[in-house]
């Protein structure tokens, strides 16, 4: 993790923390990893999983706020958005790999459903914002402080 450029003293501790409230918030095991996305110009993208888990991948050239910002819409696709694959195949291919389908971008269903996890994004994290004074083991830095109380979470998933 040291090849991040998240603009922070310990990408190593929000890598973890990433980890664990990502498993919290989704329910599912999730691997992060500080790497480009496989499609051209994205920020940030989720690959489902054969074994129901997920690889959710971060730029590592964002800054902290914004790969946290990122992280929790990808979190939200895993959440929201999820569908079982046969194979591993998009979690393989090399950053950048991938053009974007401009027409399907530009579609008012695909806004939608980013617009959809846009806002889940940002309900998780106003809650982490008002929840900060929960964290045990405060840092100073908001972001990881963020990230420790979104793993305080009420979660409320079908059949619990």
């Amino acid at each position: 993790m040291n090849d991040t450029c998240w603009g922070m003293y310990d990408a190593r501790a929000m890598h973890a923390l990433m980890v664990q409230a990502g498993e919290h918030l989704t329910g599912r095991k999730i691997t992060v990893r500080a790497r480009p996305s496989c499609m051209k110009g994205a920020r940030g993208s989720a690959h489902p999983m054969p074994d129901g888990s997920a690889v959710v991948d971060i730029d590592p050239d964002l800054d902290q706020r914004t790969a946290y910002e990122v992280f929790l819409h990808e979190l939200a696709h895993v959440r929201l958005d999820y569908q079982a694959v046969p194979t591993a195949i998009m979690a393989n291919l090399a950053p950048g790999t991938l053009a974007p389908d401009m027409d399907k971008i530009k579609s008012k269903p695909y806004q939608a459903k980013e617009g959809r996890m846009w806002e889940q994004s940002r309900r998780w994290d106003q809650w982490a914002e008002a929840n900060q004074w929960r964290v045990i083991y405060p840092t100073g830095d908001v972001i990881l402080d963020r990230l420790q109380a979104l793993k305080m979470m009420p979660i409320y998933r079908k059949g619990e």
